[in-house]
């Protein structure tokens, strides 16, 4: 573990990533040693910052962790979907113009803004995120629809918010 210096208002927690599970088991998960510092645990929803270029979030049962995320321009943000049903990422607001990579499960949707495929339990999907904006998404949790490859939302929801700065 690295030695933090100590700043007012903040806590910092460094994870030990080990094939990526985390040592201290929140919920996040990155691919090398992470600092994430907790900005404000006061507010309904925690805000945490990384400088890191790769961050994951856990979608559960009915949350994501992190909900509320800081990250940098360029980072990749990969979403690992641990509930036991079929998930789908959805950006409600901001629309993502440009990515500095591939998507990963990702595409336009007809509002022009990106949502991600079907991904199963297990599974992941990833965006990369350039342009320094507040990003909000919504996961929607699906059942198998009437026809073959086609999904229908459960009605039950989570919701997220990146902020690139």
């Amino acid at each position: 573990m690295k030695i933090l210096r100590n700043i007012d208002c903040c806590i910092f927690i460094s994870l030990l990533i080990i094939v990526g599970v985390s040592a201290v088991g929140i919920g996040v998960s990155v691919a090398v040693a992470d600092e994430i510092v907790l900005i404000n645990e006061k507010s309904e929803a925690a805000l945490y910052e990384t400088r890191n270029k790769q961050v994951h979030v856990q979608i559960g049962t009915a949350n994501v962790e992190p909900g509320n995320l800081r990250v940098v321009p360029g980072a990749t943000i990969v979403w690992r979907n641990t509930a036991e049903k079929i998930v789908r990422v959805r950006f409600t607001k901001n629309a993502i113009s440009t990515s500095c990579q591939t998507p990963r499960k990702f595409n336009l949707g007809v509002k022009g803004i990106f949502e991600s495929e079907p991904i199963p339990s297990g599974d992941i999907a990833s965006i990369c995120l350039l342009e320094p904006n507040i990003y909000t998404y919504d996961i929607d949790y699906l059942k198998p629809g009437s026809k073959p490859g086609k999904f229908e939302k459960t009605g039950e929801t989570a919701s997220g918010k990146i902020e690139v700065r």
